[in-house]
């Protein structure tokens, strides 16, 4: 009985101690998830102002991506917010896990910008976004948001900005 006893309190007294450690190792995964997915949209950022000139009236380049932002599982905590900041607020991009620090970034030195008004994004999973090449050199980061009445499809979209 004793044996039990010590076995059971032994088994809480462990996962106790372990309980913090993998909730830390949780919120610096997701983290990791949220900057990689930032360095492929400044990856195509870059490549899209390298590759293609802005046109100053009609249709402008243009790049689409996917982006998986993580999302709350049992073992990983999901996204809180992810802001990107509207053309003339050169802040950067800020992002915030369930539970984690607020971390902040300015792709390709602040030229990475949203929407006017800005883009935020309030929850994980898969959000896809179009890179507009501005004629100032900046790029426009917009979410893509589809009407799927009248035979619309992702083919036919037009970016539009969108809180998530």
């Amino acid at each position: 009985m004793i044996r039990a006893v010590l076995a059971v309190a032994l088994a809480v007294a462990l996962l106790g101690v372990s309980l913090p450690v993998v909730e830390e190792a949780g919120r610096a995964h997701s983290d990791a998830r949220v900057t990689n997915q930032l360095d492929r949209v400044e990856s195509a950022a870059q490549a899209l102002r390298a590759q293609s000139v802005a046109a100053t009236q009609g249709v402008t380049a243009r790049r689409t991506l996917s982006l998986s932002l993580p999302e709350r599982t049992w073992a990983h905590p999901g996204l809180a917010r992810l802001t990107v900041p509207g053309p003339g607020d050169r802040v950067g991009v800020t992002w915030r896990v369930e539970g984690g620090a607020k971390h902040s970034r300015r792709l390709l030195g602040g030229d990475v910008v949203g929407p006017p008004g800005g883009l935020t994004l309030r929850e994980g999973g898969t959000a896809r976004v179009a890179l507009l090449l501005r004629p100032n050199g900046t790029v426009q980061l917009w979410r893509l948001n589809f009407i799927v009445e009248r035979g619309a499809t992702a083919a036919h979209g037009t970016a539009r900005p969108a809180v998530g």
